[in-house]
């Protein structure tokens, strides 16, 4: 048997591999998004919300002193599109579950006008991002507050 022959039998099968981890899934969204901003200007907005890390208890305690709050979105996009003021896209790898804090933060957003979004693969990560960054900008109109006696 020769080494090509021992490689084939020690790979496992393209449908057994392992997902990614939700931080290679992050990393590869972000990539793909760093290559398009010549294409989509906006995208140079989006970031990543470090949120799922685990950390020191020391650091953990600062963080949290300095405002970190669990089940923030793992990216934002605050660029005006399609009707909304912003994308916002919580990642998640099979079988993980968006959780209760998550979710509260995903209807918190879209109750103020973001476009809110799971992507469970890199793909549809990335197909977020291409139809969020290609619709139609997002008008908006100043409204004025103006006292008026009771």
């Amino acid at each position: 048997m020769n080494m090509d022959d021992t490689w084939h039998l020690t790979m496992p099968k393209p449908e057994k591999m392992p997902l990614p981890l939700e931080r290679a899934m992050h990393a590869a969204i972000f990539e793909w998004s760093v290559k398009q901003r010549g294409k989509w200007e906006e995208l140079k907005g989006l970031f990543h919300v470090p949120n799922g890390e685990r950390r020191s208890p020391v650091t953990a305690s600062l963080l949290k002193r300095l405002g970190q709050r669990n089940g923030v979105p793992d990216f934002l996009l605050p660029a005006l599109r399609g009707g909304y003021v912003g994308l916002a896209m919580e990642v998640k790898r099979k079988p993980n579950v968006v959780t209760d804090e998550q979710q509260w933060w995903l209807d918190f957003l879209a109750a103020a006008r973001w476009k809110t979004v799971v992507a469970w693969s890199i793909d549809e990560g990335i197909e977020a991002l291409q139809q969020y960054v290609s619709a139609a900008p997002t008008l908006i109109v100043p409204q004025y507050a103006v006292d008026v006696p009771f």
